[in-house]
């Protein structure tokens, strides 16, 4: 038997999140695409990676690796240590 480990969310949560995600803005859907995809947070935009990493807070438990990317992008933002973010 195999379980399926699959994120699963509400569809009321998802509508929520499509929505926040929409209010972003396509420039800071660009870039959180970018960061997602591994490109350097240096060549991102400060205030737009402030929102991203509140996006992804706020996608947290529902989205895999969205708090691991938040937690990775606010240590940048706030002048820390920058690893590897690449999900």
């Amino acid at each position: 038997m195999t379980t399926d480990t699959r994120c699963t969310m509400e569809l009321e949560r998802f509508i929520e999140l499509a929505k926040t995600y929409n209010s972003l803005g396509w420039a800071v859907q660009e870039q959180l695409e970018s960061v997602v995809k591994g490109e350097p947070a240096e060549e991102q935009n400060s205030n737009a990676l402030s929102m991203i990493v509140d996006f992804l807070n706020d996608a947290g438990d529902d989205v895999e690796s969205a708090r691991d990317l938040a937690e990775e992008l606010e240590q940048y933002v706030e002048g820390g240590d920058f690893g590897d973010y690449g999900f």
